[in-house]
């Protein structure tokens, strides 16, 4: 094995023994359900229905079919089973690494055509290029791309365009070539069509055809935009890349208009690309992405752009208080706008001036700076200040730089070589200490946003979804502490209210939550959900009429939600009005023909009714259209093992849902547990309900759910010690 081979092996090695343990994390609640496990059309695999929609979608404000597509690969595969993405995350990193390797190996390679190369020697070039990728394969910065699910974006986006790139630099060098030989003898000019045989007649020749070559780098380019439009600014990387190491602005030892003209006008076609894609994201970003003047004046916008990009810097070099999720601060300090403006221009001119002397820096720089143009927030797209994954591919002009300096650093003071290595082997394993430090935050909802509530001020956005991980790990108490700490950070945020209101109704504090979700109506009144929550609250308060006026409210400000007929109907049934509930809930699955809550809700209405036959018929129409919905499938064995009518009661089946329902939710959800414990005692297995009911009422407490619901339960765990079954009546 070669020298180079041998080290791309070493380095994708390295990069997967670092990353691999992320297998064992899961989903977490920030993005990933929109992207994976809420999304119907990636949970069923790959479609000719899902490819249609990825195409034609702007999901999420993004369009990005070949994302979609890697996600539905993903569930087609491994179903929603976590480790399957996470080991495809890792593995394209590790892919990515190589890349990152291969392409600068390949432009710093000696020359033919002139003698030179980039470094002293070969041997040189082949460390340089490893260091770079080692850097990029290791830096904490990269975390967030590679452990979170729902970033897969990133990494296949990137794993294109270096493949584009790398077609591109061969391109580049054959097209050369091709240019140099054409001006000392236009006898070797070929037909096109004859090039079009001969690629035909040998495909190794064609891969190594300029023309050939060039298509597949524009193919690439296009399936990168297809997975994130961050690559918009390829064409300029690769004019970077032109001016050095490829020198293509030069011919006969000097720059002409000709070179120029000719290395811009073989970018046009991707160009044309990049405007086509900045089109298209602009319009999917707007369905209710993209910030207003209004909510985020430009002003703002523009003082920010120095303090990000001058964070960015600071994070690269010096790796600390990472968080997934940066705050917009309220304002910006004058004199931290202008500090981190000089700093920039200062950069930026010491670089252009040395750019003969030391090209390496200008490279480096604007690769830097001119990738992170797309999401530096002139274009505000959501609420953060700044991102950790905006870096995974504007960090390699960094890495560029320091592998560069260090080498001139040392041919400067004429250090002993021997002691590069030991110094580039300290910085990775300081950097990989780090990341698996940063690694470990994403193991759990709780353990990333805890931490990023710790290391940011004032972040809102943090605490909300520590919150949601609190009160998702049975942690009411500091769940709700943590939504009255956002709302009085802001107290204009209907969100706070929401999630303090949901929280407080779940535990049982009724009339508390009435007054948060009165507040959030106030702050939103044009919201359809907030008035269908309310109606829903005033409903478990017997407030019949104000809580039919709610769902009327809600139904009025939108026509296209099924949830306000739904409840509307549920509250109906309950007051006996029959033939309305009826419609409402016809219309509830109408509007949302593959949601079987409807019928869920329906068949309540028919038990409570008495009518048991229909009422089955409905449930099992529901676990044919959802057969994995927990809830569901509860509510079912709920019925078929403790109905008061033995008509309606069928252990077997009850105790097979119950299982079903208990494994979907890893036997951490009291209300499965309860529940088994029901169908465990319908079948006369009282020892096991007993322990069933157990588990049930300690997860209950630790919930902080209601003290009704955790009486109930206690009195079936009375019964089990009889070895009585636990009987009730299934309606409401």
């Amino acid at each position: 094995m070669s020298r180079p081979r041998f080290i791309g092996l070493l380095l994708a090695l390295l990069t997967l023994a670092v990353y691999l343990p992320v297998a064992r994390h899961g989903f977490i609640l920030y993005d990933d359900g929109d992207y994976v496990t809420e999304n119907p059309m990636v949970r069923n695999g790959l479609t000719l229905a899902g490819i249609k929609w990825a195409f034609t979608t702007f999901h999420s404000a993004n369009w990005h079919p070949i994302t979609w597509l890697s996600h539905m690969v993903d569930c087609q595969l491994f179903g929603l089973n976590p480790a399957g993405p996470h080991c495809v995350n890792a593995l394209l990193h590790a892919s990515n690494t190589v890349l990152v390797f291969a392409l600068w190996l390949q432009l710093l390679r000696r020359r033919p055509e002139t003698g030179t190369n980039i470094s002293p020697d070969d041997n040189g070039a082949i460390w340089q290029a490893a260091f770079i990728a080692a850097l990029f394969a290791v830096h904490p910065l990269h975390v967030e791309s590679v452990a979170w699910i729902a970033e897969r974006k990133d990494i296949l986006s990137t794993f294109f365009g270096l493949l584009a790139l790398g077609c591109y630099v061969r391109y580049a060098r054959g097209k050369w070539e091709s240019f140099s030989s054409s001006s000392s003898s236009s006898s070797s000019n070929k037909s096109s069509s004859s090039s079009l045989n001969a690629a035909i007649a040998n495909p190794q020749s064609a891969i190594r055809n300029p023309q050939w070559v060039y298509g597949l780098a524009l193919v690439f380019f296009a399936l990168g935009l297809m997975s994130k439009p961050m690559l918009v600014t390829w064409p300029f990387v690769m004019l970077l890349l032109d001016y050095w190491p490829l020198h293509r602005f030069i011919a006969s030892g000097a720059a002409t208009p000709s070179t120029l003209q000719r290395v811009v006008v073989e970018k046009i076609p991707f160009f044309a690309l990049t405007a086509a894609s900045c089109i298209i994201t602009y319009i999917a970003q707007n369905q209710g992405a993209v910030r207003s003047l209004a909510a985020v004046p430009l002003v703002y916008r523009l003082e920010n752009v120095p303090v990000a990009i001058a964070t960015y810097l600071f994070k690269l070099i010096w790796p600390v208080r990472l968080a997934v999720i940066y705050p917009m601060p309220h304002a910006i300090p004058g004199a931290t706008f202008i500090g981190c403006s000089v700093f920039l221009i200062a950069i930026t001119a010491g670089v252009w001036l040395a750019r003969k002397q030391q090209p390496f820096l200008v490279v480096g720089w604007f690769w830097f700076f001119g990738t992170l143009v797309p999401v530096i927030g002139l274009v505000k797209v959501g609420d953060a200040a700044m991102a950790d994954r905006y870096m995974y591919i504007p960090s390699i002009g960094i890495f560029m730089i320091v592998a560069f300096g260090a080498q001139r650093i040392w041919e400067h003071f004429s250090l002993p070589k021997i002691f590069l290595c030991p110094a580039a082997a300290a910085i990775l394993v300081a950097l990989t200490v780090v990341t698996e430090k940063q690694l470990q935050y994403w193991s759990s909802d709780e353990a990333l946003f805890g931490h990023a509530v710790r290391v940011t001020s004032d972040n809102v956005d943090a605490m909300l979804n520590y919150g949601v991980a609190l009160e998702n790990g049975g942690k009411p108490v500091a769940a709700i502490d943590q939504y009255r700490r956002a709302q009085q950070l802001a107290p204009s945020s209907y969100l706070t209210c929401v999630n303090l209101a949901d929280l407080l109704y779940y535990t049982g504090q009724t009339n508390a939550a009435l007054e948060e979700y009165l507040q959030a109506v106030k702050l939103r009144p044009d919201s359809s959900t907030l008035h269908d929550r309310l109606g829903t609250v005033l409903s478990g308060l017997d407030d019949f009429g104000e809580a039919t006026n709610e769902y009327w409210r809600a139904i009025s400000l939108d026509k296209t939600d099924s949830a306000p007929h739904l409840h509307l109907g549920t509250a109906l049934a309950k007051h006996d009005d029959w033939q309305d509930a009826t419609d409402e809930f016809s219309q509830a699955m109408r509007l949302s023909p593959g949601d079987s809550t409807p019928l869920v809700e329906w068949a309540k209405a028919l038990l409570h009714r008495g009518r048991d036959a229909e009422a089955m018929d409905q449930l099992n129409k529901a676990l044919q259209m959802d057969p994995d919905n927990y809830q569901t499938l509860t509510f079912a064995a709920r019925v078929l093992a403790s109905d008061k009518r033995p008509e309606i009661r069928n252990g077997g089946k009850a105790l097979d849902l119950a299982k079903r329902a208990d494994a979907l939710t890893g036997g951490r959800q009291p209300l499965a547990q309860d529940v088994l414990g029901m169908a465990l005692a319908e079948n006369r297995q009282f020892d096991q309900a007993q322990m069933a009911a157990t588990s049930a009422i300690r997860m209950a407490k630790a919930a902080g759910m209601n003290r009704e619901i955790v009486g109930e339960m206690r009195e079936r765990l009375e019964l089990y010690r009889e070895d009585k079954p636990w009987r009730e009546r299934s309606d409401f």
